[in-house]
């Protein structure tokens, strides 16, 4: 999230100082970020590292997440949270000149084997934050989602 959200500011700042720049044969692509995308690898691997975290990023239980919240809450952020994902995902892969956010098979296949392990530890645990009043096997099992989920992201989730 970090990543994403630090991306996503210098992204615009830079955007809007450059102004969009046509690169023959490319996508609508802004030029001053695309050599600093094939020239510096730091700002390579932060992008790739943003790109890396959209990946993961599964904003249909983000959605179960945002219903906790109360309805006007939910429809004030929760648009603009999508809508965020949504804008540097295109940056990042028309920056990186790339299809899809994540560039490696292996990762594409890793996270169709980790969904349908970590998914269902959302969904109870969007259950258990649901609840007024927990018993203490029910705060015990809360407490093992968040460890579950984080294992399973190989993040803090």
């Amino acid at each position: 999230m970090f990543s994403w959200t630090q991306s996503r500011c210098i992204l615009r700042l830079v955007r809007r100082r450059r102004g969009d720049r046509r690169v023959p044969g490319r996508r609508r692509v802004h030029g001053h970020l695309q050599e600093m995308y094939d020239e510096w690898p730091f700002f390579r691997t932060t992008l790739d590292n943003a790109a890396l975290s959209l990946s993961r990023t599964e904003l249909e239980i983000a959605e179960q997440y945002a219903d906790l919240a109360e309805p006007d809450l939910r429809e004030r952020f929760f648009p603009r949270v999508t809508d965020e994902y949504e804008r540097a995902t295109e940056l990042i892969t028309e920056i990186g000149q790339r299809e899809d956010l994540h560039t490696r098979d292996w990762l594409g296949e890793n996270l169709a084997r980790r969904n349908p392990y970590v998914d269902p530890l959302n969904m109870l645990q969007v259950y258990l934050l649901q609840q007024t009043h927990r018993t203490d096997i029910e705060e015990r099992t809360l407490r093992l989602t968040v460890k579950g989920i984080a294992a399973g992201m190989k993040n803090t989730g």
